[in-house]
């Protein structure tokens, strides 16, 4: 259904899938850590009536890496420079989490090249908490010193777990179904451990205003908020700011939806995409 491809920027080779021409392109950018095979599940309900392309990131994926050089400001660029040689009109972005930071800093940097925007849960937000960042530091610890697959996958299936109304964790393999821990463990395996270490120390964010680059947005856009009490990065607050800075937007809760919005609740997210996408 999906053949990949590589697209140098002039900087860093890029990968990219890509499905047959059934429509206007619709463009998918995946989240922190992940890889465009992030998106396998929802790409069947899009590919007859999308030409979908799906970029891995730079140290994502089969992409190449690039040493001292993971913030915002270069992942936009990576992105702009893919749109601008693939395509001769503006194209839908649908951004997910990391990727959904990304699609907004496109939109508002190259706006000739972005048509409208879904932004996933999107990373709106750059404070991290002492917690988020001890997860960023232990996650490049981890993608820097495990060396095989199956190791992976045993570390993943191992991992505890904490549930809400649970008092215990309870081990990752427990809750999860295999092809999704498998599917996480390859994609760690690609990972330049670099890309948690500008998370890590801030320098992910440097250069990148995020009200600036909201408030430069003028396509219509769609931000899709999970539940804050279920790991969802973008609270009642931030949400209503994000609507003031976007001249287009359009705010839709998706109720028990974790970060994962897709995952978490397929049904209830595609129906919201789908009434953006019809409405453009």
């Amino acid at each position: 259904m999906l053949q990949e491809h590589t697209f140098d920027t002039g900087t860093v080779s890029i990968n990219y899938a890509e499905g047959p021409p059934s429509g206007p392109p619709l463009v998918l950018l995946h989240g922190g850590d992940g890889s465009w095979r992030s998106f396998l599940t929802v790409i069947p309900k899009l590919v007859s009536n999308w030409h979908i392309y799906a970029p891995d990131f730079r140290g994502h994926g089969r992409s190449g890496r690039a040493p001292g050089a993971y913030r915002w400001i270069n992942y936009v660029q990576d992105t702009a420079a893919f749109l601008r040689h693939h395509f001769s009109e503006p194209v839908v972005l649908w951004g997910s989490s990391f990727g959904g930071t990304i699609a907004a800093g496109v939109a508002a940097q190259a706006p000739d090249t972005v048509r409208a925007l879904v932004l996933e849960d999107a990373w709106l937000d750059f404070r991290t908490s002492q917690d988020q960042r001890q997860f960023l530091l232990d996650r490049r610890d981890l993608v820097a010193s495990i060396h095989s697959l199956d190791e992976m996958i045993t570390t993943l299936t191992n991992e505890p777990v904490s549930l809400p109304g649970h008092d215990e964790p309870v081990r990752r393999g427990v809750l999860g179904d295999d092809a999704e821990i498998r599917l996480e463990a390859e994609t760690l395996m690609q990972l330049d451990p670099q890309v948690y270490t500008f998370g890590w120390d801030g320098r992910l964010a440097e250069g990148y205003d995020m009200d600036a680059v909201l408030e430069k947005v003028a396509c219509p856009a769609l931000l899709l908020q999970a539940d804050p009490a279920l790991g969802g990065l973008v609270d009642d607050e931030l949400a209503a700011h994000a609507m003031t800075l976007l001249s287009q937007g359009t705010l839709v809760s998706i109720p028990e939806a974790q970060h994962t919005i897709l995952e978490s609740q397929p049904e209830a997210a595609m129906q919201a995409i789908n009434r953006f996408l019809e409405s453009l």
